[in-house]
């Protein structure tokens, strides 16, 4: 998990990716906008994927060991348009989960 105060996943994604002409596409952000992302490395090679601020908030409290309701309702309530589905999909295929369990009710 890591979070900025300033764009700093928009910068790194900037200068980490190849494909990327600054002069055939302006990237254009505001330096000091809060960025957000998950960072993996499946087979040992750095990931990073760009993360709202819910989704931030709700993987932080998962992380925590807090439920999975009380982690998704937490991201609802800062943002009435969190993709519950998006996240969770975007989650497990960049291998942020490495383990779950059910809670005894």
């Amino acid at each position: 998990m890591f979070q900025s105060d300033c764009a700093a996943v928009q910068v790194y994604a900037v200068h980490h990716d190849l494909a990327l002409d600054a002069e055939e596409s302006p990237i254009e952000f505001a330096l000091e906008a809060a960025s957000f992302a998950i960072v993996t490395r499946p087979d040992w090679i750095v990931k990073l994927t760009a993360i709202t601020q819910a989704e931030f908030v709700a993987l932080s409290l998962l992380q925590q060991g807090q439920t999975l309701a009380t982690a998704l309702d937490a991201g609802l309530d800062l943002d009435k348009n969190f993709d519950v589905a998006a996240t969770l999909t975007r989650c497990f295929a960049a291998g942020a989960f490495s383990d779950f369990y059910k809670a005894d009710m």
